[in-house]
């Protein structure tokens, strides 16, 4: 919401040019026009920064409902990402796995279960080709043996 302040303050100011310029008008001696054309542009410098601080948090307001847009869209990404997993018992530890009406042409893989509650995907890497296979996060550093 624009700086309320400021606006009034702008309001006023252009309110006093209005009545100052009517005063000018009126004015015949050179000195008081001089002293009157002074406190017009004084005035005029006051709307001029009332107007700049209005326009300033304007463009603050549109800066932050951008990045407000930009973060839910994210959200709304990861819940949809998310949706295609399910937690799966693996041997010795948890891990997401691909739902099999998900799969689509992605391979089978585990994602980790501490980085996904993280609102993280990383994909576990097999590290033990043996027998049983073991894999681990490379984000956070969590392994199981399958």
């Amino acid at each position: 919401m624009p700086d309320l302040i400021a606006i009034g303050q702008g309001l006023n100011a252009a309110k006093a040019l209005f009545d100052i310029g009517k005063t000018m008008l009126g004015l015949r001696d050179s000195a008081q026009l001089l002293e009157a054309t002074v406190e017009f542009n004084q005035q005029l410098l006051t709307v001029q920064r009332a107007l700049l601080d209005a326009q300033a948090e304007q463009t603050a307001l549109v800066q932050n409902i951008s990045a407000l847009e930009k973060e839910i869209a994210d959200l709304k990404a990861l819940d949809h990402e998310k949706e295609k997993y399910e937690l799966k018992k693996v041997r010795r530890g948890i891990a997401y796995t691909l739902k099999p009406e998900a799969q689509g042409t992605e391979p089978p893989h585990f994602i980790c279960a501490q980085c996904y509650d993280d609102g993280k995907r990383s994909i576990m890497q097999n590290f033990n080709p043996a027998t049983p296979p073991a894999y681990k996060c490379n984000r956070c550093g969590n392994t199981f043996l399958t």
